[in-house]
């Protein structure tokens, strides 16, 4: 009886262990929101995901053409009006009406970005903007000041 009573145990717990080495693997670490860029947020506001080459026209209207989303990692909520994307070669992106997805004029929640709070910001038609697919790819945020808040790059 003791060596059936030795055996379950031993096999509970070899179940366990592969059991925790599973969800280790299953689970994201800790630090992959920030880690993953290509350049560590250290503001409050970052870029978060970039869609670059989509399926259909690049200045289609959203969500079929480029976008770029955006994270609020601070503690503060802040007024996206008057930021804007810049690309590698220098051309911007004016966050307003026609950028922000779901802006909405008479509610201030549609373009101010909220902590722990995502925004989409889509090429919508806009020609002369892009996100480059080839060669020297990045996007800046810059606040509505001018001051580069975040900057990343792709392959």
């Amino acid at each position: 009886m003791r060596s059936i009573h030795w055996t379950f145990m031993r096999r509970t717990q070899a179940l366990g262990l592969l059991l925790v080495m599973l969800l280790a693997l299953a689970q994201p670490a800790a630090t992959a929101g920030t880690s993953a860029r290509s350049t560590a947020c250290t503001g409050g506001l970052c870029i978060n995901e970039v869609i670059p080459n989509p399926a259909g026209y690049d200045d289609a209207a959203w969500p079929g053409g480029e976008w770029v989303e955006l994270r609020n990692e601070g503690s503060v909520t802040t007024d996206m009006r008057g930021w804007s994307l810049v690309n590698e070669a220098g051309l911007s992106l004016t966050l307003k009406a026609t950028t922000i997805v779901g802006w909405n004029a008479s509610n201030a929640a549609s373009y101010s970005l909220v902590p722990g709070g995502y925004m989409v910001v889509a090429r919508n038609g806009v020609t002369d903007f892009w996100l480059a697919n080839t060669g020297a790819r990045s996007v800046r945020l810059d606040d509505a000041g001018g001051t580069a808040r975040h900057t990343v790059t792709w392959t």
